[in-house]
């Protein structure tokens, strides 16, 4: 897929969670956005850093849907960009 198709990311444990969304956000996005599913907090992270290296655009992170265990969600540890002008009112 072409580097500048903005990413949405699903990060779960649950590998039956991770299928559907996975699925079902390919069907119904896949033509405007890659999707990238990873098997949990240290994967999605991985992949995170990663495409924050290759300027890759982030537009959605799932993170912990299904059954929650300790240490599953994608902590806000990885920096974030705003895409709003800096003066720009919110709405």
């Amino acid at each position: 897929m072409d580097d500048s198709v903005p990413v949405m990311l699903i990060a779960t444990t649950d590998s039956a969670s991770r299928r559907i969304l996975g699925d079902e956000l390919r069907r119904r996005y896949g033509a405007d956005y890659e999707v990238v599913t990873c098997s949990g907090h240290a994967h999605g992270r991985a992949v995170l850093e990663g495409l924050r290296r290759w300027d890759r655009p982030v537009a959605l992170i799932l993170g912990c849907y299904g059954p929650l265990t300790v240490g599953d969600s994608i902590s806000c540890g990885v920096p974030t960009v705003s895409i709003r002008p800096p003066n720009a009112p919110l709405w």
